[in-house]
């Protein structure tokens, strides 16, 4: 859905609820998977200047660990089913060769993974600033296939944690401080009213529409495929994590891997597997399917907290579909 349809659709929304008598300050609270935007204020003139090399060095991981809530007992813990979604990766203009990603730590293997893993041109980290703290942080994200080639895959968290984040960018590859496909910056961000307002954790992802002069996203490192579900799985199986871990024994200059599959913590809804990523990976994708000659894969989830060994994510359900068709064909230029 356009950026122009949806706002008319809640117009509309909103002169219905008056014809049938009801006043919108009474309706009744947006559930937990409504989508919530902010269009980004950053003008089409912003500088990559302004992410200097030593304000990147100095910016500070996210991290995630204290959000630690859940939905309530008499809230539904999913958007209403949908056929589960499926879209498939895309290369960009043209495939370079990919460099060896660093295995964060030994964990399980199944038959669809590969014994080493390739970083991926579709992975970057993300850079912003949090105006209700005034700090810089870092995150990591991934380019997602869509109809407008715009879409970064991200955490909620890395978008909003007390206030929309400002000076937004994502840098794909980024590799020891170079920017070999440059520097894109946002120009809308979208989560879940679950994460704004509650901070559930299943409810922890977010997409952002981003823009360059020089060209799309899509065209420039290709996207990611997509997949969710119609309920929460139980298990995922043969999953590729990626991202940039900025807290010891890591430093957030390359990117890192874990190999394994996850299993659902019913306590909260998400999803956790095996694996040391920290602070600063947070927004970094899980893959299945991921293909180490293109560095394309279909994301099933995100890095989303850690606790100890076990790294956690949101589970894909029809929610998340819902949010990427909302921005998958919004164009920003």
């Amino acid at each position: 859905m356009s950026r122009f349809r949806s706002r008319a659709a809640a117009v509309l929304g909103s002169a219905l609820l008056a014809f049938a008598g009801i006043s919108t300050a009474e309706a009744a609270p947006a559930a937990p998977w409504n989508p919530v935007s902010n269009a980004s204020a950053a003008p089409k003139t912003l500088s990559a200047d302004v992410w200097t090399p030593a304000r990147m060095e100095a910016a500070i991981p996210a991290d995630n660990a204290r959000h630690i809530s859940a939905p309530a007992k008499d809230q539904p813990s999913a958007a209403p089913r949908r056929t589960p979604l499926s879209v498939t990766p895309a290369a960009p203009k043209a495939v370079e060769q990919p460099v060896p990603a660093t295995q964060a730590g030994d964990t399980a293997t199944g038959p669809t993974l590969a014994a080493t893993v390739n970083a991926s041109n579709l992975v970057g980290k993300v850079f912003y600033h949090n105006p209700a703290n005034g700090n810089d942080y870092v995150c990591s994200g991934s380019s997602v296939n869509s109809a407008a080639q715009n879409v970064v895959l991200t955490a909620g968290h890395c978008v909003y944690d007390g206030a929309w984040m400002t000076n937004w960018i994502f840098v794909p590859y980024y590799d020891h401080g170079a920017r070999p496909y440059g520097t894109w910056y946002a120009a809308n961000m979208t989560t879940f009213n679950g994460w704004t307002q509650n901070h559930y954790r299943e409810y922890d992802v977010a997409f952002v529409n981003v823009w360059n002069n020089a060209d799309t996203l899509g065209h420039t490192v290709g996207g990611e495929g997509l997949r969710t579900w119609g309920s929460i799985p139980q298990a995922v199986l043969g999953v590729t994590a990626l991202g940039y871990p900025a807290e010891a024994p890591y430093d957030g200059q390359w990117q890192y891997y874990c190999l394994g599959s996850a299993t659902l913590d019913t306590s909260d809804n998400t999803l956790g597997m095996p694996c040391p990523l920290n602070g600063g990976s947070s927004g970094g994708p899980w893959l299945q399917n991921y293909d180490n000659a293109t560095g394309l894969g279909y994301a099933v989830g995100i890095n989303e907290s850690t606790s100890g060994s076990t790294l956690y994510s949101s589970p894909f359900t029809s929610a998340v579909s819902n949010l990427y068709n909302l921005v998958q064909d919004d164009v920003y230029s």
